[in-house]
């Protein structure tokens, strides 16, 4: 990992894999996170995993910086401009021909 977008590549990791799971959510369980932001995690993975590719930039976001703020110093870093979308996400719900 460089210095800046590990959380970027973390988070995103774990969003695809809670989005492809039955169980949820591994995107939210280390760290001192909330319970309430924990259930709206939840509640929105629920929703996305009618049909992933519809997870707005605006979402996206907005949980990435929860998870920079919340996740231990393991995933932890200076986000990574390049890195804002969740390009590896899009491509694998593109090729999967499922939505």
């Amino acid at each position: 990992y460089a210095d800046s977008g590990r959380v970027n590549i973390e988070f995103e990791a774990k969003l695809y894999i809670d989005v492809s799971n039955v169980k949820c959510c591994v995107g939210f369980h280390l760290g001192t996170v909330p319970q309430e932001t924990k259930e709206q995690y939840e509640n929105w993975i629920f929703s996305q995993q009618e049909n992933p590719s519809t997870i707005s930039l605006k979402d996206y976001q907005k949980w990435l910086n929860l998870f920079n703020q919340y996740t231990t110093k393991e995933y932890s870093s200076p986000l990574s401009p390049h890195l804002k979308t969740p390009d590896a996400l899009n491509s694998i719900i593109t090729l999967s021909k499922c939505f």
